[in-house]
């Protein structure tokens, strides 16, 4: 029985290193797995929010009496409001014609910036219109 004991505690020991260094080895790739989701979804939500800036401009240009202006004001409006700084977004609105049907076509494009990476990352959103006024 004595020597069943001895041989079980040695074997408690060795295990004891084995789970620390294990749990040292796989913490940091948890960890970045986490980080790059987190940022992942910051990215999907930042283009839902250019989609969604987006469809509203090209709304407004396509209304009765809507011009492309009027629409580049309304983006401007919405991407001044928000949370992350959008100065250098690119908004693109124009007349276009396919089929005999008239749409207003908005594209927006901005260079989102991850920091912790020091990389950029070109989003862009791209919405067609029936226009109203062409009716």
């Amino acid at each position: 029985m004595r020597f069943i004991l001895c041989q079980l505690r040695k074997v408690l020991r060795a295990v004891d290193g084995n789970a620390t260094l294990g749990f040292a080895m796989v913490a940091p790739l948890v960890v970045a797995v986490f980080i790059a989701v987190l940022q992942l979804v910051a990215i999907t939500r930042e283009q839902a929010a250019l989609a969604a800036i987006a469809h509203d401009a090209s709304r407004v240009a396509s209304v009765f009496n809507g011009t492309p202006s009027h629409g580049v004001s309304a983006a401007r409006a919405k991407l001044g409001s928000s949370t992350v700084t959008r100065a250098r977004a690119t908004i693109k609105i124009q007349r276009v014609t396919n089929g005999g049907v008239h749409y207003v076509q908005t594209t927006i494009s901005e260079n989102y910036r991850i920091a912790w990476l020091a990389k950029s990352v070109m989003l862009n959103a791209s919405v067609r219109s029936i226009d109203e006024g062409a009716l």
